[in-house]
């Protein structure tokens, strides 16, 4: 039976030599199937025709044949499901193991991936990748208990060459280190990328905060400089608040510098930086406009209070027009106007007002009556009251 000892010598027998060793015994049992009812109806003759005690003798060896061809047979069938077996488990260990390194080095890419500062679409876009990642490593931590577990058995299969056992085991080793830092990189990725979406979200408040601040200032000092009478104005107070202000419309714009030097000037935010900037300069500038501008001389003129007959003056109701004109003009806060811009047309109304009273003073000045008649005197007094 030398078909018989081919079983139990299977299991110290290489991958190459298993599958050839099963084949031959497939091939070997369909082969001996026949010879052994054979030799089983040529026995049961024989039995017949032989004496007891020869009877017996030859029961007992065919019996014997029976129950080895029976065991051979059943380990044939067991040894075939669980080579099955185990390719199976190998299958599924190949398939999940190649599965977790295709995942990892997805994960591994999005860590590595660069962060635009100040793009924040670009910021968003890797946010939302990076926590599906951290969501997916409970799962992953899983699968790789799993094939660690079942690593053993698939690693040990029969079927398994030794080059191919080596590299399967050198995948799962290097499956738990990078698993392991993923573990630890993708959290701090996320946190690396929520840090700088706050950066941006501040400086677009801080941003909108100063241009709102900054825009209506720069309109009344534009106004203040169009009236041209700094005297009517406190440039002292304005100027103080625009110096408080100073450190945080500085730190806005450089820190909008450092995160959107990349940028180009089409850039929305960018474009805001650059008009802030712009506005913040102009405002320097008018300011140091009106400081340099003289006050408001006083109307009229010094006299010795000796006049000639026929000599002609300027009417001392000069001064009263030009008082009352003054009265008109009252010292404008600058705290209130740099907190209600609503006042702007308020503010515009009062400056036509102005030019038309310091036109009205300009037009008295040049009327002129002779010192002695009276009538000519009166007649400006009435005009002047008109």
């Amino acid at each position: 039976m030398l078909w018989s000892e081919i079983l139990h010598g299977l299991q110290g027998h290489s991958c190459l030599g298993l599958n050839q060793g099963l084949q031959e015994l497939q091939d070997g049992i369909g082969q001996q199937q026949t010879v052994v009812k054979t030799l089983n109806a040529t026995g049961a003759e024989i039995i017949e025709q032989s004496s007891t005690a020869d009877a017996k003798v030859l029961k007992e060896k065919l019996e014997s044949l029976n129950n080895r061809w029976k065991e051979i047979c059943r380990q044939l069938v067991e040894k075939k499901k669980r080579i099955e077996e185990e390719k199976n488990i190998l299958s599924e260990f190949q398939e999940d193991l190649n599965k977790l390194i295709l995942w990892l080095e997805e994960a591994d890419s999005i860590i590595c991936s660069p962060l635009e500062q100040g793009n924040e679409d670009q910021l968003r876009d890797c946010l939302s990748k990076v926590k599906l990642r951290v969501g997916d490593l409970p799962p992953h931590k899983g699968i790789l208990k799993r094939l660690n577990e079942t690593g053993g058995i698939a690693l040990g299969s029969a079927s398994l060459n030794p080059d191919k056992k080596h590299k399967l085991e050198s995948t799962l080793k290097e499956a738990n280190h990078r698993l392991i830092k993923v573990s630890k990189d993708l959290p701090e990725k996320q946190k690396e990328i929520e840090i700088l979406l706050k950066d941006f979200v501040e400086l677009d408040q801080k941003l909108n905060q100063v241009i709102l601040w900054v825009t209506p200032v720069k309109k009344q000092l534009e106004l203040y400089n169009k009236v041209g009478q700094p005297g009517a104005f406190d440039i002292k107070e304005t100027e103080a608040a625009v110096q408080a202000k100073q450190p945080n419309v500085e730190e806005v714009l450089s820190k909008g510098c450092h995160l959107y030097k990349e940028k180009p000037a089409t850039h929305p935010v960018k474009k805001k930086l650059e008009d802030l900037n712009a506005d913040w300069k102009a405002i320097h500038y008018l300011i140091q406009q009106l400081k340099e501008k003289p006050a408001l001389a006083a109307f009229g003129h010094p006299s010795s209070g000796v006049l000639t007959p026929g000599e002609t003056v300027a009417v001392d109701t000069q001064t009263r027009v030009t008082k009352e004109t003054t009265t008109l003009k009252p010292e404008m806060p600058s705290s209130v106007l740099l907190e209600v811009p609503a006042l702007a047309d308020f503010n515009k109304a009062w400056a036509e007002l102005t030019d038309w009273l310091s036109r009205l003073d300009r037009e008295i000045k040049s009327q002129r009556v002779k010192v002695g008649d009276l009538d000519d005197i009166n007649g400006m007094i009435i005009k002047q009251k008109v």
